[in-house]
């Protein structure tokens, strides 16, 4: 059996490299826990000399992403973060040279996941994307292990930890959205350029998607789903919900209605006695309803270099381990195609 294994990075930016910086300072831990032996021999971003938070080997950098193939490479870790153009060319390449790969990326996931999922299968390669939905939460592998043997009906969650502390912040403080957003901004809670792909609810619609996939054994999504952000809340709008018991979140909820797929992210009004509706700040939670488990409950970090970082290293340990298994928790061939309300 194979004992050691070369590992490349593609993309720099918070995630990749805190990544980078946990794979050297903890190689040690992983072969304890694995007993294989791991070396990272390729990192790719745009720019060599940035100044980083943590020192890069320039001997093994590559400007072209595209290059890394030179090496002989076992495990492909894509942190680039796009739905299509590199992110996905990379990807597609690295699995058909038969090369395990570990993203965070949902919005390549959610796109293309299942394209690339037949290739990983085709291949008999690892295609592992558990830090794309939840940071630091362990949902997806305990939807496809844990929970492997139950009947989902729903899945429904705060699935965007920006959102939920604006929201939260703006009830507390009673300012408005544009200062709260400003104060996320600085805290790096929220992108400091253009942070819409958050706000308006497209971040938690492709974790939607992926959830739905691996929830009830169908293929991705492509419909338009209900989905609308929180740019037009107002201090005024948590009054009224503060006199009537309740509490604004921005929920992603999928569930089967009839054997048909229901998908949708918008802002809800909730019970504050709930436990969705004490989940405030940065968190993310998820709720599961299924057969025989009944109601499951994962809360933790969403978002940020440590959450994530921590679920790519359990992706990477995964494979180590030497388990080949279906991206989606069953066969390509089986999932079944969505008819959606």
């Amino acid at each position: 059996m194979k004992k050691n294994y070369n590992i490349a990075i593609v993309g720099l930016g918070q995630v990749g490299l805190y990544l980078y910086n946990e794979l050297k300072i903890k190689k040690k831990d992983i072969e304890t826990k694995t007993g294989k032996q791991i070396k990272i021999v390729a990192i790719s971003a745009k720019n060599k000399n940035k100044k980083r938070k943590f020192k890069i080997d320039k001997k093994i950098f590559y400007s072209n992403p595209l290059n890394i193939f030179k090496n002989k490479i076992d495990i492909l870790i894509e942190c680039i973060g796009l739905s299509d153009g590199i992110s996905k060319s990379i990807v597609e390449k690295a699995l058909n040279k038969k090369i395990h790969v570990i993203t965070p990326n949902k919005a390549l996931i959610s796109k293309h996941g299942d394209k690339l999922s037949e290739i990983a299968e085709k291949k008999r390669v690892n295609l592992e994307f558990e830090a794309s939905v939840g940071g630091g939460i362990p949902i997806l592998r305990t939807i496809k292990e844990g929970l492997a043997t139950n009947k989902i009906s729903k899945v429904y969650g705060i699935l965007n930890g920006t959102c939920n502390y604006i929201l939260s912040e703006m009830e507390i403080t009673k300012d408005s959205f544009q200062n709260v957003l400003k104060k996320a901004q600085k805290l790096g809670y929220a992108e400091p350029g253009n942070p819409k792909l958050d706000l308006n609810g497209y971040d938690a619609m492709a974790k939607v998607k992926i959830l739905s996939a691996l929830s009830f054994n169908k293929t991705i999504s492509s419909n338009k789903s209900l989905m609308e952000g929180i740019e037009n809340i107002e201090s005024k709008d948590f009054d009224i919900a503060e006199q009537l018991n309740l509490r604004i979140k921005l929920l992603g909820i999928t569930e089967i209605i009839d054997n048909k797929l229901f998908e949708r992210v918008h802002p809800c009004l909730v019970k504050n006695n709930t436990y969705i509706a004490n989940v405030s700040g940065v968190m993310n939670a998820v709720i599961l309803d299924g057969k025989p488990v009944g109601e499951s409950v994962l809360q933790g970090e969403g978002a940020g270099p440590g959450p994530t970082s921590s679920a790519l290293m359990s992706d990477l340990l995964s494979i180590l381990r030497g388990n080949i298994k279906y991206p989606f928790g069953i066969s390509s061939k089986k999932r079944k195609k969505n008819t959606n309300l």
